[in-house]
């Protein structure tokens, strides 16, 4: 079994199927492109990858392990764990207004922080009392701002790797629409995420600020990615494997060179040939 096996995902919404039986694997530190036309399921696969939503039927296994089923009923804290093995980076950015660049990446990681410290001191401050007590209550408060603090200095070098450390004080309106995608990325990068999902990343803008983006992304290479997109030349260069959806199904599979030089499916052909007449225009 590959690091990311999943496995008969479906998924309907109001009595239309959008997942039919998906099933696909994906080794450790390779990307995968899903490429295919619009309302082809891609980006329902991608939500249900990241616990947005909950497919009807299927399994999800990482590492040789389950790590979700959909039959299986999950606390509030275990879907919590579980959802941060993966990393969503949305087409609309979707940046807090009132925060600054940093402010944006270390919201998730300090409340994460603050969760944890919380439970870890939670047992011994019941047993405590007294003076005990309050020094509990010290050594916690400590415990968080070392924690903090290291979140606070991954924030600055995620910063760096995106190419925005001049930045980490400005707020998305003062960012272009190819900054404030490339502060998503750093965020989704705080929390370590085993899996990096992007959800067409540069559809959201114009063509000058696309290639400041995928040059980000391709640094990440060497990482365990996803990427739904619809740049095929970006998709051939980067990816290791290429799914192609439509109408809810995996219609190929294959290496970037069977994909799109050697494609097999009838949809697959019209697929593409559509797409080089659009960029030819």
């Amino acid at each position: 079994m590959e690091f990311l096996h999943v496995e008969g995902f479906r998924k309907q919404f109001a009595g239309t199927e959008v997942l039919k039986d998906i099933n696909f694997d994906l080794p450790k530190g390779k990307i995968l492109a899903i490429i295919g036309p619009s309302g082809g399921g891609k980006t329902t696969l991608l939500r249900c990858l990241n616990f947005l939503e909950t497919p009807d039927e299927g399994k999800v296994f990482l590492d040789g392990e389950l790590l979700s089923d959909a039959k299986a009923t999950y606390s509030q804290k275990e879907r919590r764990e579980k959802q941060l093995k993966f990393g969503l980076v949305f087409q609309s950015f979707h940046l807090f207004p009132h925060l600054t660049a940093i402010e944006n990446i270390l919201l998730a990681p300090d409340l994460l922080a603050k969760d944890r410290v919380k439970e870890q001191f939670k047992e011994r401050k019941k047993a405590a009392k007294g003076p005990a007590r309050k020094a509990l209550k010290k050594e916690e408060k400590q415990a968080l701002k070392e924690l903090s603090a290291e979140n606070k200095r991954h924030a600055e070098e995620l910063l760096g790797q995106v190419g925005l450390s001049e930045k980490r004080d400005s707020y998305p309106s003062q960012l272009s629409g190819g900054q404030q995608q490339r502060v998503a990325i750093a965020r989704a990068l705080a929390l370590s995420p085993e899996v990096l999902c992007f959800d067409e990343p540069t559809s959201a803008l114009d063509p000058e600020l696309t290639g400041e983006v995928l040059k980000v992304i391709r640094a990440l290479k060497g990482r365990t990615l996803i990427i739904v997109t619809h740049e095929m030349a970006f998709a051939r260069e980067v990816a290791d494997y290429v799914l192609f959806m439509t109408d809810g199904v995996i219609e190929e599979r294959g290496t970037p060179e069977e994909v799109f030089l050697h494609p097999q499916k009838e949809k697959t052909k019209a697929f593409l040939k559509h797409m080089e007449e659009y960029h030819d225009e």
